[in-house]
């Protein structure tokens, strides 16, 4: 078997990376998040919330049971794309919305879940 050297210090976390970094890569897929796709609700609303409240370097949203990948790493790259519509980059830095909170954005799936808990 042919090891990817891209995904060294990402999916394969025993590996460091080109650049000598540690980093992980966890695929994630909740049943009530699914759910709350289903019912018409918005990929963004998690996104934004691991972006708010986890040191995450990578987050990437797919269509198929609203699974995500979530990356930790050495040097984060702080970024949020997604393969569900709409389709794209939500955030990275330098671009406007990528500071500050958006409690607004995630508000809905906090009240539909019932049983998140918002640090402050």
């Amino acid at each position: 078997m042919r090891l990817h050297e891209v995904n060294f210090g990402a999916h394969i976390w025993d590996r460091r990376d080109a650049n000598g970094d540690k980093g992980a890569t966890a695929c994630v897929a909740i049943p009530s998040f699914a759910d709350f796709l289903s019912a018409d609700g918005d990929w963004r609303a998690m996104a934004w919330w691991i972006h708010d409240h986890l040191p995450c370097s990578l987050a990437e949203f797919y269509p198929k049971l609203g699974a995500f990948n979530i990356s930790w790493h050495e040097r984060p790259q702080r970024r949020i794309d997604s393969y569900i519509k709409p389709r794209g980059t939500l955030t990275k830095p330098g671009m406007p919305n990528h500071e500050g909170r958006h409690d607004a954005a995630y508000a809905i799936l906090l009240e539909v879940a019932g049983t998140v808990r918002q640090t402050p």
